[in-house]
């Protein structure tokens, strides 16, 4: 493992993801990194606390060598000394720290373990600049089921919001093959559903009825089905945010407004609805945020993947990137709105 690979935090989306996925790659495929300029893109550039807890995970999970591993640090050395080998993880976010983001780099590295494994993930279940637990399921985890062959199980033991987190999930996975997916296809959305997070008692009406208006331009066919949860929000007195996504048997588009600060309920419809404009513009079989989750999967499966996409996204981009740093092996093609990834069949 004398080889060092360099990589570009400021590229594309110049965030975490880069860090996150060149952690999980790393790992896998057993290389030593640096990343230079991390999450140059951001307002408060640097490790946060989200990064350096999912670094104090994998050192605490694994041998490995770690240089500037600190709150600001813009520059990270990552050397891993063993394979990921254990059936037990129990992950102990710090607040509010997002449980998807955490399972972007951890979920590529278990799905090799060989025997069931179990994952504890503590901190937020729905936080801004993140995937809410909620869509996360029924739509990455349910096509890595239904279409990748994966054998796993999230179960939402607690929810946790910002800032306070406290939130719990669980996650069970039993060895299986990953296989290749194909996604060309899509039909008119069918079932709309939206979830408001609210500090007090409101009339969801004038709301739906926005939403349901935009959704129609797409599909005459399709129905909401709404719920709120009513609850105090630390540092929100108006609204936490919008979980809003839409399906049919075979697509999943995620329209989700979850707030960085606090808004109102009308102020986050007007972005799901921009969301879902943006979204359904071209009816993609893939959507935005789905295409970059789903790709480090796609090259690590056995087999042709073809997905049907509006655009590749900066996310996206990044993911490619990050891919060909440590597997140059890869070949990911994008023409005429369609990404195609040649699986590595990769063995860990």
């Amino acid at each position: 493992m004398d080889q060092l690979i360099t990589i570009d935090g400021k590229k594309y989306e110049g965030g975490g993801q880069i860090m996150r996925l060149s952690l999980a790659l790393s790992i896998l495929t057993q290389q030593k990194f640096q990343i230079t300029d991390i999450r140059a893109s951001r307002p408060n550039p640097g490790i946060n606390n989200q990064l350096k807890s999912q670094i104090e995970l994998f050192t605490s999970l694994i041998d490995c060598h770690v240089e500037g591993a600190k709150i600001g640090s813009k520059q990270l050395v990552f050397e891993p000394k063993k394979k990921l080998q254990t059936n037990k993880i129990n992950c102990r976010g710090q607040s509010a720290q997002s449980v998807t983001l955490i399972l972007q780099s951890l979920l590529p590295i278990a799905i090799y373990q060989n025997e069931r494994t179990e994952i504890l993930i503590q901190g937020g279940t729905t936080v801004s600049n993140s995937p809410p637990i909620t869509t996360y399921i029924q739509g990455f985890i349910n096509y890595l089921q239904q279409n990748m062959g994966i054998n796993i199980v999230i179960n939402i033991v607690k929810e946790g919001y910002y800032p306070e987190g406290g939130g719990v999930v669980q996650v069970i996975y039993t060895p299986s093959k990953l296989k290749a997916i194909t996604m060309v296809n899509s039909l008119p959305i069918v079932d709309l559903r939206v979830q408001y997070l609210a500090p007090k008692e409101f009339d969801p009406t004038p709301y739906n009825n926005q939403i349901l208006a935009a959704a129609k331009q797409y599909s005459q066919e399709v129905v909401i089905e709404s719920n709120s949860i009513i609850r105090q929000f630390k540092k929100f007195k108006q609204s936490y945010g919008i979980i809003c996504y839409a399906y049919n048997e075979i697509n999943f588009y995620d329209f989700s407004s979850i707030s960085s600060d606090d808004q109102s309920i009308q102020q986050n419809t007007e972005k799901v609805i921009k969301n879902m404009n943006e979204q359904m513009k071209s009816n993609p079989a893939v959507d935005d945020h789905l295409q970059d989750q789903l790709l480090l999967f796609a090259v690590l499966a056995e087999g042709k993947s073809t997905l049907r996409v509006q655009n590749l996204t900066p996310h996206t981009e990044a993911a490619i990137y990050v891919i060909k740093k440590f597997l140059p092996q890869a070949v990911i093609e994008f023409e005429n709105n369609i990404l195609t990834i040649e699986g590595l069949n990769f063995r860990y």
